[in-house]
Order: C-alpha cells, then sequence, then structure tokens
C-alpha cells in the first residue's frame, strides 16, 4: 500500500507546552539583574513561589504535575530569555515612587489592592502601576478601621505617651515609609520598647524580618542591612563604639554602600534607603541624627485605625516638605479621601 500523504504532527513535550504558558506572563530583569516573573507580583524565579506557581500551572492547564527536570529547564529557559532580551524593571517590597509627589503602596491583600498617593490625596486601586515582590510571610495591613483621627492621637492612645513624643512618632512612621525620606534613628528605651517596635516595623514593612537580637558581630549587622533583610534591632547589653559607628554609618550611607558593594555582590539592592529602628534597655547616644523614645505601654488593639491616619499623614509630608509645618499640622483633621473597599472589612483583613 502506498505511504499516506499525511505527516504525521509529532506531539509536543510537555515541557515545552508548560515553558509556553509561562511566557504569558511579564518576564523582566530588576535592576540588580535577577529574573522575575509578575504572576501578578514580582517573583524571582529561582524562588519557591515561582516553582509552586509552575506546578500549580501544568496542573491546571494541561493536567499534570511537572517533574523537578521539567520546573528546571522552564526555570533556566525564562532566565537565559530575560538576560537577552535585557528589559529591566524597579522592583518594590511595599512602597513604590512613581513620579514627583506621587507614589504606591501594596497593601498585601489577596485582590492585590494598592493605595495611590499624591501631594492632595491617597484612594485605593486594583492597578498595579509597579511591580511589587511579596515573600511567604506577608501579611495584609490593617485597614479594616477608618478613623477621623490623626496619626498622633493614635499612638497616644496605643503608646499612652505624651503628645510631644506622640508627634515625633508619627511624623517619623510617616517619613520611614517614604523610600526618599532620610528619618533619624529612632531608638526606644522602655518596658514596652520591642512591643513598640515591632508595631511600628510591621506598619513600615510587613514582609521583612522580625526583630534582630544583638548581633554577633558588626559585620553580621552589616551584612543584614546590606542585604536589606531587616530594619529593627534589639540591643539587651552594651554597644561598643565599633557597634555604634556601624549602625550610624549604615544610616546616613546606606545608599552608597550599598551601590559599591552591589557591583561585587549583584544580589544585593542598590536603590533602597531604610530606617534604622532600634530597642535598647538604656538610651544610648547613637547618632547626633537620632530620636530616643521611653515607651512602657504598647496595646495591639486599634492599630487598624493607625493605617488611614498614616496615610493622611503620608499625604500632608508628600504635599508640604517642610518638616515644621508638618509637625504644627499633626493636631488638625485631615481632608484626604476615606478607604473605600468592594470587601467587607472581615475579608479585607484577612
Amino acid at each position: 500500500m502506498p505511504k499516506s500523504s499525511h505527516k504525521q504532527i509529532p506531539e509536543i513535550p510537555m515541557r515545552i507546552r508548560l515553558l509556553e504558558l509561562a511566557q504569558r506572563v511579564p518576564l523582566f530583569l530588576s535592576q540588580n539583574n535577577q529574573t522575575y516573573v509578575a504572576c501578578p507580583t514580582a517573583t524571582p524565579i529561582y524562588s519557591e513561589d515561582f516553582f509552586t506557581w509552575l506546578v500549580c500551572l501544568g496542573e491546571k492547564r494541561l493536567g499534570y504535575f511537572p517533574s523537578p527536570h521539567h520546573v528546571a529547564f522552564v526555570v533556566r529557559s525564562l532566565d537565559a530569555q530575560a538576560h537577552g532580551a535585557k528589559n529591566k524593571e524597579s522592583v518594590h517590597t511595599r512602597i513604590a515612587k512613581l513620579a514627583p509627589k506621587t507614589y504606591q503602596i501594596d497593601l498585601g491583600t489577596d485582590d492585590h489592592q494598592v493605595i495611590n498617593i499624591t501631594g492632595k490625596q491617597w484612594q485605593p486601586s486594583q492597578h498595579f502601576d509597579a511591580y511589587f515582590e511579596r515573600s511567604e510571610n506577608t501579611e495584609p495591613s490593617p485597614t479594616t478601621e477608618p478613623t477621623k483621627l490623626t496619626l498622633a492621637n493614635c499612638f497616644e492612645q496605643i503608646f499612652e505617651t505624651s503628645p510631644e513624643n506622640s508627634d515625633k512618632l508619627a511624623l517619623w512612621l510617616a517619613e520611614a515609609l517614604l523610600p526618599d525620606q532620610k528619618p533619624p534613628i529612632l531608638v526606644i528605651t522602655g518596658k514596652a520598647r520591642e512591643a513598640a517596635i515591632e508595631i511600628l516595623r510591621q506598619l513600615i514593612d510587613p514582609v521583612l524580618q522580625p526583630i534582630i537580637y544583638t548581633p554577633h558581630s558588626y559585620r553580621e549587622l552589616n551584612q543584614m542591612a546590606l542585604e536589606n533583610q531587616v530594619l529593627a534591632f534589639s540591643f539587651t547589653g552594651d554597644l561598643s563604639p565599633k557597634f555604634i559607628k556601624t549602625i550610624n554609618d549604615l544610616h546616613e550611607g546606606t545608599r552608597i554602600r550599598l551601590k559599591q558593594c552591589s557591583k561585587i555582590r549583584p544580589k544585593l539592592g542598590a536603590n533602597v534607603q531604610r530606617p534604622v529602628l532600634i530597642a535598647t534597655k538604656m538610651p544610648l547616644e547613637i547618632s547626633p541624627n537620632q530620636i530616643t523614645i521611653e515607651i512602657n505601654t504598647a496595646h495591639q488593639t486599634g492599630l487598624g485605625k493607625v493605617f488611614f491616619a498614616l496615610m493622611d499623614l503620608v499625604v500632608q509630608i508628600v504635599g508640604q516638605p517642610e518638616r515644621e509645618k508638618v509637625l504644627r499640622a499633626l493636631a488638625e483633621p485631615s481632608q484626604s479621601a476615606p478607604f473605600q473597599s468592594n470587601e467587607t472589612p472581615d475579608s479585607n483583613s484577612s
């Protein structure tokens, strides 16, 4: 019998089909040449989160569980494609500056809601204008209790501190949230010092590690700051002059040190300025540019109100560059738009 004139179409290997699906999401390099995909937040391709995403994609769209070899093939292929295209994007962990006096904050919610901030108002949105990276321990921001109180008033209730110290804490926190501000080193003493800095740390960036207790050496402290892993430290004993100098150097020259270090170790971020938050048993003169506040009480209740008041104060700072005028405005009621969400308060806080 004559051979059929129809050519048999070879079956496409599963790993190629998986690669074709994975290529449909945005693929790019970060500023330090690390490969990311947006699915939907920015995820490094060499991470467990992306491996899990690939496995779920194969199960849902192709009906099979990709083997480790197939996952490795897709990851290597995407990495090569990203470096070949050389399409670079900035990756942020919490807040991004989009333009002068224009910022966007990732709320960490399952529906990927963000807050758009200008010098006039803040508004919720479902549209990402920047790439945000999350980690497995990312928690959503506490946005369930709108309030008409100022941030300083909230801190008076939570920390039971004086109006003057509440104003200082409020301004420090709002400045610490903005990536282009350089707040002083905040040193907190008192019985509730660790609870207080944990509250502040979560409001600045819930992605970062919890408090780091007394690093073993100044090199460890230096490395933690360079890798942008933590911003809150707790010291139980006396700090040596070398430790104090290292902390002060990190605060004053983080951006320059990161830029220099990133030339040697590309995975280190080169464009991030982090505040420094320290808890100590006794007051310490760490830097000429520091604030020392004693806090003996820290209530966890009412934290949901802080976020709304924090957004109001951030708007004032963005719109008013003079620090003294912002301090005077702390006691004035806000004119910012209230937070609106399509979800119920309970679902938004989960």
